[in-house]
């Protein structure tokens, strides 16, 4: 666990000074800092691997996100950005019911992110965006072990001001493994997506 936390910590702070050095010119005009927040809604899923069963449900969940970006052309923007969504599940020893657990996927994305700006629409400003790169898992247990996988989406939304609203759909991936010998789990790598809705604020 330590080992884990250690290099989460890591991995936020190389994020955080990388991205402020990356998203700004010194007098700091053609960076954005876009900060998120809104509601994750998860797809339903289930599988069994030999005695092992889990399941997520769709129940809706918080999600916060920060976005570091640069304009390097007319309407065309590259950055970094960090975040936090959870997927609620439920898991349990098929075989003779010794464990069972309900809790959350606790996930922090850590991605790359490109957005494009269409034409604006009076004080209004739609844009397209796609991001790709690592989900860190916060989840830990004796029994079970779950590590963080590939992570991406897209999303559709549009600004007012300092306003924005965004419409995303995104996968994150979950390896599972156990060491235990009365829990049969071989290892997988699953895979999550949902839709999420977000407002925030841009600067």
């Amino acid at each position: 666990m330590e080992v884990n936390m250690k290099k989460i910590y890591l991995y936020s702070l190389f994020l955080i000074f990388s991205t402020l050095l990356f998203a700004y010119d010194s007098p700091f005009s053609n960076g954005e800092v876009d900060v998120k927040i809104g509601v994750s809604y998860p797809s339903s899923y289930s599988f069994t691997s030999g005695t092992y069963f889990l399941n997520t449900t769709s129940a809706s969940q918080p999600t916060f996100q920060v976005d570091f970006l640069r304009n390097f052309s007319q309407g065309n923007a590259l950055g970094l950005g960090i975040g936090f969504f959870s997927v609620p599940f439920e898991n349990n020893n098929l075989s003779v019911g010794i464990y069972k657990e309900s809790s959350n996927f606790d996930l922090i994305p850590i991605y790359m992110i490109y957005r494009q700006n269409f034409s604006n629409i009076g004080d209004m400003t739609p844009y397209f965006s796609w991001k790709v790169g690592y989900t860190a898992s916060l989840n830990h247990s004796e029994i079970i072990q779950y590590t963080g996988g590939l992570y991406g989406g897209i999303a559709l939304g549009v600004t007012y001001q300092m306003l924005l609203l965004e419409v995303q759909y995104n996968i994150a991936q979950i390896a599972i493994t156990s060491n235990s010998p009365t829990l049969n789990v071989s290892p997988n790598i699953y895979t999550m997506n949902g839709v999420s809705l977000v407002t925030g604020l841009k600067f």
